[in-house]
């Protein structure tokens, strides 16, 4: 029998049916043909498997950047977000982060850099570049104050929670009083945004708009 004819392949004719060998290196090519076929079926099967996996991590992720159920918002308060735009050299940023059953807010405001004094801090509805009405109050100054939190003066941090009661009803934009869910789908639509009134810009000094995820 010609062993060359084992090197190039196997056939029903190299069985041993009329008692002829087959070399022991056939069969070690054999298994480690067999073994590698096992691996790539064993590969496919998992990408199978992850497929769906990957595809909802990515869903989730669209969603998230589209503001889409998230959670997690922050803004980047400058002068030159104001409407008309300031000078001012301030700055700050404000941290929100809604809890699971989207019945309430946290939030951490920051600024420093501010030199006349603070009269009150709060969130708008408006898109960029537009003024819109004040719906829900930080920090206050003022007498009488809309929340029993005041702004530190100059520079400093707010931090608290706020609900539906909170919510102030705008008329002319259409946003019912205490309508904490009608302000959420604002925000998570990226139509709000933070502002800081001092007593030089009463109009405002710096502002942000609110964005999902951390500034």
């Amino acid at each position: 029998m010609d062993d060359s004819r084992l090197v190039r392949g196997f056939s029903p004719s190299d069985c041993n049916t009329s008692g002829t060998q087959v070399p022991a290196h056939f069969f070690a090519q054999w298994e480690e043909t067999m073994r590698n076929l096992g691996l790539r079926i064993t590969l496919a099967a998992l990408f199978v498997l992850a497929v769906p996996t990957i595809m909802s991590l990515g869903v989730r992720a669209q969603n998230d950047d589209e503001g889409g159920r998230a959670h997690q918002f922050g803004a980047e308060l400058r002068g030159r977000h104001e409407v008309p735009l300031t000078l001012s050299g301030a700055h700050g940023s404000l941290a929100l982060t809604v809890n699971q059953g989207d019945s309430s807010i946290h939030f951490v405001l920051t600024y420093e850099g501010l030199q006349a004094h603070i009269l009150f801090s709060h969130i708008h509805v408006g898109q960029p570049n537009v003024n819109g009405g004040v719906t829900v109050f930080f920090c206050d100054n003022t007498t009488p104050p809309h929340t029993s939190r005041t702004c530190p003066e100059k520079a400093g941090t707010v931090e608290g929670d706020f609900t539906a009661a909170d919510v102030i009803g705008l008329t002319s934009q259409r946003l019912a009083a205490n309508d904490l869910a009608a302000l959420l789908e604002a925000i998570r639509a990226r139509q709000t945004y933070a502002n800081l009134h001092t007593m030089d810009s009463p109009g405002g000094e710096i502002r942000g708009p609110i964005l999902p995820g951390r500034e």
